[in-house]
């Protein structure tokens, strides 16, 4: 993580006097998952191949779902203010296994999100009655336990980058045909619709043989904080914690620094200070 130099090394000299919002983005708009993984569509396996080596920095395309997940949310500067020196690569999304490693949810601050896991099968989950999937959702998809050669089950993480017209959850993600011959892209994909258990990916291609199972031991969904603040769109409390500004506070929840500080009844020269309790207002924009 970046950090701001200290007063003293400042007065000496050593360093420019740099402010938070110089040394980071800090647009506290809701970001466009859409738009940042649509750069990276292949129709043929040999596009999918040079974007995921030249462009994600992964040498296999057909096992590049977590690299290219989180290439998405870094181009769409959607990772929190305080999210760790990894971020300068995919690390923490490449060989990741919640099961087994940890990774990636192991490499986030963990009051930023909230982690949701079921053992039922992904394909056919009634997602409409049990908690839809929103843009800036993260899903890891379990294969079973055991695997033998030629088994067409495999695990998956994905971003649910959008939602379309007819309420489909959209994502950008790799897809590699088995059957009946081997083919690899990178696509645009309605996962699902709520209250449709039958069609879009999760329910057909990813429960087949063509482009193999995988969801069928369970998944696990991970959901930044401030994506339930804005379903909810109620106002929270806050605790100011240490390096906060009302930029980083803003960026974090997607909620503009001058509306909070309008439900706080703050002027400009307020000083936050650890501990303190703020109010967040209800958001105004309509998540979906």
């Amino acid at each position: 993580m970046k950090k701001l130099p200290c007063h003293w090394v400042v007065d000496a000299g050593y360093v420019t006097n740099e402010t938070v919002t110089d040394m980071f983005d800090l647009d506290w708009n809701i970001p466009d998952y859409l738009s940042a993984g649509r750069q990276y569509l292949a129709s043929t396996c040999e596009e999918a191949y040079r974007v995921s080596q030249e462009r994600i920095g992964y040498w296999d395309a057909t096992s590049m779902c977590g690299p290219l997940a989180w290439t998405i949310m870094r181009d769409a500067n959607g990772f929190p203010y305080r999210i760790g020196s990894w971020s300068a690569n995919a690390g923490a999304f490449t060989n990741a296994n919640p099961k087994w490693n940890g990774q990636p949810w192991g490499s986030f601050d963990p009051e930023t999100f909230t982690l949701l896991h079921t053992d039922e099968s992904m394909p056919g989950y009634d997602f409409a009655s049990k908690g839809n999937l929103y843009p800036g959702d993260l899903v890891y998809s379990y294969t079973m336990l055991y695997k033998k050669e030629g088994d067409p089950h495999f695990d998956h993480i994905f971003i649910v980058a959008g939602i379309d017209a007819n309420n489909a959850r959209l994502s950008i993600s790799n897809m590699v045909r088995n059957s009946p011959y081997a083919d690899c892209s990178i696509e645009e994909i309605p996962l699902y619709t709520p209250g449709d258990r039958e069609n879009g990916v999760i329910n057909h291609e990813w429960n087949g043989l063509g482009f193999g199972q995988t969801g069928t031991s369970g998944f696990d969904v991970f959901r930044w904080n401030w994506i339930t603040y804005h379903i909810n769109a109620q106002p929270i409390q806050y605790t100011v914690r240490w390096g906060d500004t009302f930029e980083t506070i803003a960026f974090d929840w997607k909620v503009s620094p001058q509306s909070i500080m309008e439900a706080n009844q703050f002027v400009n020269e307020i000083q936050l200070t650890p501990g303190q309790m703020i109010n967040l207002p209800a958001p105004i924009q309509n998540y979906y």
